[in-house]
Order: C-alpha cells, then structure tokens, then sequence
C-alpha cells in the first residue's frame, strides 16, 4: 500500500514538474490560459526541454546535456495525457497535442559495462555511500546478476530470496503479494551472487 502511494505521489511530481515548466513557457508567449495555448507553441515548448545537468571529470563546472529522445517521448506523454483530461472534462474545446507529431526513441541498444567499469563502480560505492555501502554493493550486484528491472530490484525483499535464485517482479503496474501465489507477476531468476 505505501509502495503504491509513493509511486503515485512520483507520478504526480512528473507532472508537476512538466506542467510548471509550461505555465512559465506559455507565460513568456503571451498565452496564460489554457484554451490560448496551440499546437505550435507545444511544438516551441517542446524545443525547449532540456536534459540534466552533470558536472564535467573535475567536478568544477555544471553543463547540461541535450534531452534524450526517451525523456522526451515520456514527457509529451504526460502532456498529452494532460490535454485530454482536459478536453474531457470541457476545460479546453480542441486538443492542441492532436497534431503534434510523436516524437520516436527507436530502438534503444542495450551498452554493457566494460570490467574496468563496473571495477570503477564498485570501487566508488564505499565514497559515495559511506552509511550505507553493503546495501548499495549488494543492490548493484542483484541488478546485475538478475537482470532485473531497477524498480523490481530496488524494491526486492528477503522473502523473495532464495539459495540459488531470486523472485522479481516481471512486470511493470502488477499489484505486490506473495512472490509464488502471484505466478503471472513474479518470475524466478537464477543468479550466483553466492555461489562458491
């Protein structure tokens, strides 16, 4: 129940975010009420989005990277979500999203990490998390001998392990229960994180 919660309080917070970046984006343009905003200046916030900001191998100065079309197909879909609920509910007469063209992520290739990389990552586990590095050592290898989705490997809990193998949510949404009574949610994964 509380899991169920915080995903939705996420949620929430996703389309905060969004929708206070259109209201300032629409603010500029000149276009503050909801029946005023067009397809073209969606197409114009939607040039706007930016990526996250990193700082460079010294760690001195902030840049920020271009929006990946993944995060950009996530956030038209909450917008357009957004402008249906408002069509239906009669707060807007036209969908100003209907036209606007789907953005496409392709497909993505999965890029393993090299040994060195993972190396580096374990390596830096113990900086980056001193409280709490066993906790992190162990989510990173669960993740990486199950191959499990983060979310179901973040969420993972004792009664899930096994001596050889390890019970993980398959699919995204599935309501939580017992991992073996909920057969079409929970599939077993072999792993040998404790293997000899």
């Amino acid at each position: 129940m509380a899991r169920r919660r915080s995903q939705k309080h996420l949620t929430y917070k996703k389309y905060k975010v969004l929708l206070d970046r259109l209201v300032a984006n629409m603010k500029v343009l000149s276009a503050p009420l909801l029946r005023q905003i067009t397809t073209e200046l969606l197409f114009d916030f939607q040039e706007s989005w930016k990526g996250r900001k990193i700082k460079d191998a010294e760690g001195k100065t902030w840049t920020t990277t271009p929006k990946s079309d993944i995060g950009k197909d996530r956030d038209q879909g909450l917008m357009r979500k957004f402008f249906q609920w408002c069509r239906k509910n009669k707060y807007i007469s036209e969908d100003p999203c209907e036209n606007l063209e789907r953005i496409g992520c392709g497909d993505s290739i999965p890029k393993p990490f090299t040994p060195d990389e993972e190396q580096r990552i374990i390596d830096a586990i113990e900086k980056v998390f001193p409280k709490k590095h066993e906790y992190v050592h162990a989510l990173i290898l669960l993740q990486k001998y199950s191959g499990g989705r983060i979310s179901a490997v973040a969420t993972a809990e004792v009664g899930q392990l096994e001596d050889d193998g390890i019970w993980l949510r398959e699919r995204k949404g599935e309501r939580d229960g017992p991992p073996k009574s909920s057969g079409a949610c929970f599939h077993r994964r072999s792993w040998k994180l404790f293997a000899d």
